[in-house]
């Protein structure tokens, strides 16, 4: 069975999907932003807010690099949203099957906790994400072996969509 990397925007339910897809396998599942946390001391929000982009990405790199490398035989990784701004992400994953699990923002946006009512202006929170959705969709696309649209959809759903792609044997 192959090593399977789950990717997508923030909130499109990777940790979610991976946690019931490894115990529908019988497999390890990992969630990489908390291993990237162990590893590095540095959690999700430190590495966008408190860094420079690009040191910030180096670590990223480095970082997934080693926790790649470390994958038992069979697995389930949720990988970071920030996997797209990595350089050398195709490189990276190859030998995984790779799922972008794409999501629209009426499923998404209010995942974020973004939702709560905001005084109104030219710029909200929503058509920010909204925007993100659109421009990040290509690069997840152009990096995935497969892509489910999870709006809406059960977790149960589309860990049987995930198992369906013939691509590994369910237990």
């Amino acid at each position: 069975m192959p090593l399977i990397a789950l990717i997508g925007p923030p909130a499109a339910g990777k940790t979610t999907v991976g946690e019931a897809l490894g115990g529908r396998l019988d497999i390890p599942f990992i969630d990489a932003d908390e291993e990237i946390e162990r590893r590095s001391g540095y959690t999700p929000e430190s590495l966008a807010v408190d860094l420079p982009p690009q040191e910030a990405l180096s670590i990223l790199s480095k970082t997934l690099a080693e926790i790649l490398g470390d994958l038992p035989a069979d697995a389930v990784i949720a990988l970071p949203s920030r996997i797209i701004e990595v350089q050398d992400a195709g490189e990276l994953l190859s030998g995984l099957r790779v799922v972008f699990l794409d999501v629209d923002l009426a499923t998404s946006f209010p995942r974020t906790g973004l939702g709560a009512p905001r005084p109104v202006g030219f710029v909200t929170p929503r058509s920010l994400w909204h925007q993100m959705l659109i421009e990040r969709r290509p690069q997840y696309t152009s990096i995935a072996d497969n892509t489910i649209d999870v709006s809406g959809a059960t977790i149960e759903t589309i860990v049987e969509q995930i198992v369906a792609l013939a691509l590994i044997k369910p237990v």
